[in-house]
C-alpha cells in the first residue's frame, strides 16, 4: 500500500478526466524512503469494457445479465 500525503491533486483530476474520455491514464508516484532509497512506482488506469445494447426480448436480457456479470460498463436502451 502507498499512501501520498500530499498528491497531485492535478495529475488525479487529469486522469479522471482522461477515464472519463475512455483513455488509458497513468499516475506516477514517488516516495523517499530514508536517506539511501526512493520509491518511483506507476500505475496505469485503463476505462471498463463497454457494451452498448438497443432493443427488447429474450436475446435483450440475456446480453444485458452477461455484460453486468462480466464487469462490462451497461449502456441499455429499451423502449
Amino acid at each position: 500500500m502507498l499512501i501520498d500525503p500530499n498528491p497531485d491533486k492535478a495529475a488525479i483530476l487529469n486522469a479522471e478526466a482522461a477515464l472519463r474520455a475512455r483513455r488509458t491514464s497513468t499516475l506516477a508516484f514517488e516516495s523517499t524512503l530514508g536517506e539511501a532509497s526512493t520509491l518511483s512506482k506507476e500505475f496505469e488506469y485503463k476505462p471498463r469494457h463497454r457494451l452498448v445494447l438497443a432493443g427488447r426480448g429474450a436475446i435483450f436480457r440475456s446480453m444485458a445479465q452477461i455484460g453486468k456479470a462480466t464487469g462490462y460498463e451497461m449502456y441499455a436502451l429499451s423502449p
